[in-house]
């Protein structure tokens, strides 16, 4: 009797997600923000060699089912810009409220965006990431968008 054939998984290994705690709390410390309408992106260069991303959706956002909604939205458009990223870093995307209506090409667009601005796409030159505690004229971190 043949088996059953393989199904191609495309989601996220265990390997390319952040999953403790304190693995979350690392980043939200020690990682630079970058940020837009719909969503936020933290960045932090890691010890390992791989790609790690976690997802987050506050309360705010709405029941559970919204947030859930919003991290799978998060994930899928990730999923796609992935293999454009720069290995060594740990990443966190959170929802924020105008992903619940945007269309998938807009948080895509969007994703795409926050990594050209934090410098984090593979086809780009790496450079440091910046201290904190570096601050433009208007006294914001970075490149922070509200």
């Amino acid at each position: 009797m043949p088996s059953a054939p393989q199904r191609k998984r495309f989601g996220l290994k265990k390997s390319d997600r952040l999953r403790r705690s304190s693995d979350f709390q690392l980043v939200y410390e020690q990682g630079r923000e970058y940020a837009n309408s719909l969503m936020a992106l933290k960045v932090r260069v890691s010890e390992g060699q791989g790609l790690r991303a976690g997802f987050a959706a506050g309360k705010r956002l709405g029941s559970a089912v919204k947030r859930n909604y919003v991290k799978r939205v998060l994930r899928e458009a990730y999923r796609v810009q992935k293999q454009n990223l720069r290995r060594g870093l740990d990443l966190i995307w959170v929802g924020r409220k105008g992903i619940i209506n945007a269309a998938a090409w807009e948080v895509r667009q969007a994703m795409a965006d926050l990594c050209r601005r934090a410098k984090i796409l593979a086809n780009e030159t790496p450079t440091t990431m910046p201290d904190k505690e570096n601050k433009d004229n208007n006294g914001q971190r970075g490149d922070m968008a509200t």
